[in-house]
């Protein structure tokens, strides 16, 4: 289906869940049937106990292998998802076909065979990146991993590769190297990576099956030693033996209810029960209110009493905790937070992205993280997050979304002065990296040529930025915002299967639980569009979200919490600020925070609406540059493009009314996009005006001083912003009732023949207005194709022999019908016309 074959590779081993998830579920599937059949055992062990059969042994242990025999051996069953040669043969094959060998070396994870090093020495001969090699040893503790480890160390290879390439090792050896990488200041990220779940806990879970499985061994051995010694009288039990091991479902029905759980089951279903406790409640609310249990205490509570009563920790954790930045998205909650974060934290795509958002009246934050060579006043996307791990927002979670249309595009160039080895290209969320014009320059002045990779997301990361002190590179830029697709609810429901069988349910899934406040409101627009929904959930966060600039107070609880946990500090801490300043702006409010919350709050309301979300990390940019102050999250919307493609849209919940701290509504952004392309066409019509009375004065020295570009410029405008569906229908219609007709035959320029063709045309196109069918994709590009059609059939006929005539034609057939047509249907045939008749004139064919 021509998915990336570099990922499908990466999926065959340790690098990602699926391998040694789909390895350990499949495991849990056919032992959870051993284990009934164990268990089945175990009962028919107790109950021979009590009797004296030693006779029947023989004919009990055949009914056991009968019984076994109906679950596949688990050799074989496990051999299906563990053999080695499988996966390299699938590798060769994907090799062959041309995927990526870095994936393909990550792949490798957990492979140990002599194939699968010839494979890593062929990798390295052929100048593949060591890291990703390096990467592909999780899970191997043998001499040969070791060695190739070493060698990767001295030639220079990144040892924060080699740190989480240690995932699922637990030797000596294992632990040397880690606390020599801590020593060397290695990235503490990347070495608590290698301890585990970045790479599936591979090893790990591997080792955790085998313990299993050595249980079971000890387990079956005492079982068989207790059978062997058991005595008892086959006569009296061989029929309910035969009975017991011959009905599957005897055992379900042998299970005792207790008293609790059958008074439960009653009360649960008595409609008589039901009754009484609604009387109480009408006759005496106070005894049903003295017998109900409190609302549970949040944990935000707990914490907050905590400090008051023992301000010590208080303290501690006020002067251990990074309160610089009113923007910083959050390190890791094991990472080292007395330090201030650095540009360089901002675009390291290993970072984790905790959103746990930071303290507005902070210090520091005129730190420049990035310059734009022309002024920007949006989100500079440095993140597209899909996956909720918990605390965490997982980077390695990828989907596809496609190449941006670019409308009205002009481009930007923009300056990282401060990286890292390892660095994302931060870009609007409507942009495209121009390939060919990313640089590094070094600290000589000497600037060298750079080349991204391009995930499936549009990101653009450099894996290595070969000592480079800073980083130049453009993009092209919409300068229009781009346009949510107007889409039934039926349509959004398809996309989102189509999706969610590509990449999984991922960014469906329930962040938390929410309010019953957000849930009434989205109860209450349920019956809206898509568009409409989302729009409106924008507005709704906004509104019930206040912007605290005292955040810092709270950072210290916020770290590291779950979503839940989080949306009750946010609840917690409104009410707590209404009581000490009362003020207006805080009434109706539910939550207090900062962009990094809202972000959260938002793509957990869009997920609980039906839509698919995530979390967008970046800069809100002003001007000509972004500090880390500026750091800001929203959240985003998984949408349909008009071709069925996949694109996004950021969804920023974060209050307005906040200067540079919350970026333009997706209603805001409506507006302006209305504005511009009325600028635009206002401008085309000028052009095309200017145009027409170049070709009218028949100067073939001004006709030929037209550019292509000044043409196909007019003309883009008007069939992408002033041709609808419904005119395309109306015009192809219009055209047709004159190729069709006796009038075809007629001359159109004289005055009779033109009145009737117009008496003619009046009903036709009220006829052809009541039958539209709005269907018509790319409705500009269709009508000029219309247009080129007619004109084709024109000379082909005879009727004329020039295009040139055939235009003519066009001219006096839109002349007649004008009285009957919008004037954007006049305008989309003339300026069609206008551009064919000056590309003739100017001798382009």
């Amino acid at each position: 289906e021509g998915a990336d074959k570099g990922y499908i590779a990466r999926g065959l081993a340790g690098d990602y869940t699926t391998f040694a998830w789909q390895l350990n579920r499949n495991k849990e599937t056919f032992n959870s049937k051993e284990s009934k059949v164990v268990d089945r055992k175990l009962n028919l062990l107790n109950l021979l106990h009590t009797l004296n059969p030693n006779q029947i042994y023989s004919a009990i242990e055949s009914k056991l292998e009968k019984l076994e025999s109906e679950n596949p051996e688990k050799n074989e069953r496990a051999e299906k998802y563990l053999s080695e040669e499988k996966i390299l043969d699938k590798l060769d094959k994907l090799i062959k076909e041309g995927a990526d060998k870095v994936y393909i070396a990550r792949g490798l994870a957990g492979l140990d065979s002599d194939r699968a090093w010839q494979m890593r020495d062929e990798f390295i001969k052929e100048g593949a990146d060591k890291g990703s090699i390096a990467l592909g040893l999780a899970g191997l503790d043998s001499d040969r991993a070791w060695q190739m480890r070493d060698e990767f160390i001295k030639e220079g290879a990144d040892k924060g590769s080699i740190a989480i390439g240690l995932a699922g090792l637990d030797s000596d050896r294992a632990w040397q190297m880690r606390d020599e990488f801590i020593k060397e200041g290695v990235y503490k990220g990347s070495i608590s990576m290698g301890l585990a779940g970045d790479y599936t806990t591979f090893a790990w879970q591997l080792n955790r099956n085998k313990e299993k499985e050595n249980k079971k061994i000890e387990l079956q051995s005492k079982r068989n030693e207790n059978l062997d010694n058991v005595e008892f009288n086959p006569n009296e039990l061989l029929q309910q033996i035969n009975e017991y091991l011959g009905n599957k479902s005897l055992l379900s029905k042998e299970r005792k209810l207790s008293l609790k759980e059958k008074l439960k089951r009653g009360i649960q279903t008595s409609s008589k029960f039901i009754t009484f406790i609604n009387k109480t409640i009408t006759e005496s609310p106070k005894t049903f209110l003295d017998t109900m249990a409190a609302k549970k205490d949040s944990q935000f509570i707990y914490k907050k009493l905590t400090r008051k009563i023992f301000r010590s920790i208080s303290k501690k954790e006020k002067d251990s905790t990074w309160r610089g930045f009113s923007g910083y998205l959050g390190f890791n909650k094991n990472e080292d937070i007395k330090r201030n974060p650095s540009p360089e934290d901002y675009l390291d795509p290993d970072t984790p992205e905790t959103m746990t958002g930071g303290d507005p009246e902070g210090e520091g934050q005129n730190v420049e993280v990035m310059k734009f060579r022309e002024p920007i006043n949006e989100l500079v996307v440095t993140g597209v997050l899909g996956k909720c791990n918990g605390a965490n927002w997982d980077k390695l979670y990828e989907f596809s979304i496609d190449k941006t249309e670019l409308d009205d595009a002009k481009e930007i160039t923009i300056t990282l002065p401060k990286v890292g080895r390892k660095i994302k290209l931060p870009k609007p969320i409507s942009s495209e990296i121009i390939l060919e014009r990313v640089k590094g320059v070094k600290k000589e002045e000497e600037e060298i040529h750079l080349i991204p990779d391009i995930s499936p997301m549009r990101e653009g990361i450099i894996a290595d930025t070969n000592e480079a002190s800073e980083i130049i590179y453009s993009v092209q830029r919409s300068e229009i915002p781009r346009e949510i697709n107007n889409i039934t609810d039926g349509e959004y429901q398809k996309f989102k299967e189509k999706f969610i069988k590509e990449n999984g349910s991922i960014m469906i899934e329930p962040i938390t639980g929410l309010s019953d406040d957000i849930k009434l409101f989205l109860e209450s627009i349920k019956n809206q569009t898509p568009k409409e929904q989302v729009i409106d959930i924008e507005k709704f966060i906004r509104t019930i979200s206040y912007y605290d600039m005292k955040n810092g107070e709270v950072m210290p609880i916020k770290r590291g919490t779950l979503p839940d946990e989080r949306f009750e500090i946010m609840s917690t801490r409104i009410d707590e600020l209404k009581e000490k300043t009362p003020d207006e702006s805080l009434q109706g409010k539910l939550y207090a925070g900062v962009c990094a919350d809202f972000a959260v709050l938002a793509s957990a309301t869009l997920r609980e609406a039906g839509f698919l979300s995530g979390i967008l990390s970046g800069f809100l940019a002003s001007g000509k540059s972004a500090t880390i102050g500026d750091a800001h999250g929203t959240a985003f919307v998984v949408w349909p493009n008009k071709h069925g493609g996949t694109e996004i849209f950021s969804v920023d919940g974060t209050p307005s009314g906040v200067a540079g701290i919350s970026g333009n509504s997706l209603e805001d952004l409506e507006e302006i996009r209305e504005q511009k392309i009325d600028k635009l066409k206002e401008d085309a019509d000028k052009k095309l005006t200017e145009i027409q009375e170049i070709l009218n004065s028949y100067d073939e020295e001004s006709i030929k001083k037209l550019t292509n570009g000044k043409l196909e410029e007019v003309l883009n405008i008007v069939l992408k912003y002033d041709v609808s569906e419904k005119n395309v229908q109306v015009l192809e219609n219009l055209l047709q009732s004159y190729w069709y007709t006796p009038f075809s035959k007629l001359d159109l320029q004289q005055i009779t023949n033109k009145n009737s063709y117009s008496r003619f045309v009046e009903k036709e196109i009220e006829t052809q207005k009541e039958a539209l069918k709005e269907n018509i994709k790319n409705p500009g590009s269709k009508l000029f194709g219309v247009v080129e059609e007619f004109i084709q059939k024109f000379q082909k006929s005879g009727k004329v022999s020039s295009s040139q005539e055939a235009l003519l034609i066009i001219d006096s057939i839109t002349d007649a019908a004008k009285k009957h047509l919008t004037a954007q249907e006049i305008k989309s045939l003339t300026v069609i016309s206008t551009y064919l008749k000056a590309k003739q004139i100017k001798g382009n064919k």
